[in-house]
């Protein structure tokens, strides 16, 4: 599994047990697929694929594609013709989920999501899934997750949720100023970040990122810099240092009337280092380096976007070895984003506690953002939200529904706790 040799997962490994519950699993009878455009760059085509169960569920998924990538990363299957989309057309992938994968994956029942990953896994045939395309497999395998969610009648984050591990809201890290691989711009760093620590709940925590973000475009446009936008939705103006983008982000949560600060709105970082430093570390998602790294004392968390390793048995697999080694994890969109809100699921399904997702605007981000606010009010099933204070002491941030909230300021007494740490990303 992945692509690092050697890395597979441990004999008896039980943590993703819930992902072979035979209770609710119903035969698969079609697959549906289209290729759509995101507005990315250029016009880019990406996959959208829709399975269809005997009993009526269904479930979709629209992959979505990335520009900073390791070379670790399964592959997305482009077809490479000069004259459709600069070599970038999915045709390729389509025929794969119409042909090998449509065929498997109505020939027989099935045990379970982890039965039908690893069966895409072996017809594949490859270590980083070449033959049938990262982007093919991984449309399949989210949207089966999400027929057999619905099949078995509860949300995707629900039916994610690892045995024994509580759900909760992830803070959110929107990405406000943009450089590196994400904009024409000479800014090395590539996402300069703002994470709402001192929100009361979700909503809160997205009103102020949209008005920090808001007084940031002011500033920018008071000094002349151009206002366009990055390819995840923050500011590219043309500055070179990132000590100057830091002093614009302090300047901009003063000016739109929060507190720098952990027990405020805090800033994060992701440079994407092997940008400008020609080092390539990545975990890319994958169990098998994130155990490795381990073992060798490389970092302290690690990034998790679902098609960098190309299926969700293998992301989850990737969370729970991260979770069992102390490793903090944070859930991750791509430049390329869609309209699917898979990984806002996943950020409170898996319990990890932190979410990017882009800026506060444009389609393919906010939907992410509005899929997190939706489950806020989800009803008495114990969504805690992650924040830097004790989560089972927070009484200020109870929710309407049951839903238990720790974005909330902490209390003088918790301040001595350390914050959840952030993604260092190798």
């Amino acid at each position: 599994m992945g692509s690092t040799p050697g890395f597979a997962r441990p004999a008896g490994d039980t943590r993703l047990e819930h992902l072979r519950d035979i209770s609710h699993v119903p035969e698969f009878d079609k697959l549906e697929i289209q290729q759509f455009f995101q507005v990315y760059k250029d016009l880019k085509p990406v996959l959208a694929v829709q399975v269809s169960a005997a009993d009526g569920a269904t479930g979709r998924c629209s992959v979505p594609s990335g520009s900073s990538t390791g070379s670790g990363e399964a592959v997305e299957l482009r077809d490479g013709d000069p004259k459709r989309f600069g070599g970038l057309g999915v045709r390729r992938a389509v025929d794969a989920v119409n042909g090998e994968i449509a065929e498997l994956l109505t020939s027989r029942p099935w045990s379970g999501l982890d039965d039908v990953d690893g069966a895409l896994i072996k017809i594949d045939g490859t270590s980083n899934k070449l033959w049938l395309g990262a982007n093919a497999i991984l449309g399949v395998s989210v949207a089966v997750a999400r027929t057999l969610a619905a099949s078995a009648g509860v949300a995707l984050w629900t039916w994610l949720r690892p045995d024994g591990v509580p759900a909760r809201m992830p803070v959110p890290h929107f990405n406000v100023l943009n450089g590196g691989a994400h904009a024409p711009n000479d800014l090395d760093f590539q996402e300069f970040m703002i994470a709402p620590l001192g929100a009361p709940n979700i909503t809160e925590a997205v009103r102020a990122a949209a008005e920090i973000y808001t007084m940031l475009r002011s500033l920018l446009a008071q000094r002349g810099h151009y206002t366009g936008l990055g390819d995840e939705g923050g500011f590219a103006p043309a500055i070179t240092e990132a000590e100057e983008a830091l002093g614009l982000l302090v300047e901009a949560i003063d000016g739109a009337g929060y507190r720098a600060g952990r027990d405020g709105v805090a800033i994060a970082l992701d440079p994407a280092a092997s940008g400008f430093r020609q080092v390539d570390g990545s975990f890319v998602t994958d169990p098998g380096r994130i155990r490795w790294a381990a073992q060798v004392d490389i970092g302290n968390a690690a990034l998790i976007k679902p098609n960098q390793i190309g299926t969700m048995t293998e992301c989850l697999d990737a969370m729970a070895a991260a979770r069992r080694l102390g490793y903090a994890q944070m859930v991750s969109h791509r430049s390329g984003e869609t309209c699917d809100d898979l990984i806002a699921d996943l950020a409170v399904g898996s319990g990890c506690g932190q979410l990017k997702a882009g800026a506060p605007a444009r389609g393919e981000r906010v939907a992410k953002y509005n899929r997190s606010r939706a489950q806020q009010f989800a009803g008495p099933t114990g969504l805690v939200l992650a924040c830097g204070s004790r989560r089972d002491v927070c009484p200020a941030g109870e929710l309407s529904g049951g839903v238990r909230c720790a974005l909330s300021v902490p209390h003088q007494h918790q301040r001595r706790h350390r914050a959840h740490p952030h993604v260092v990303q190798l």
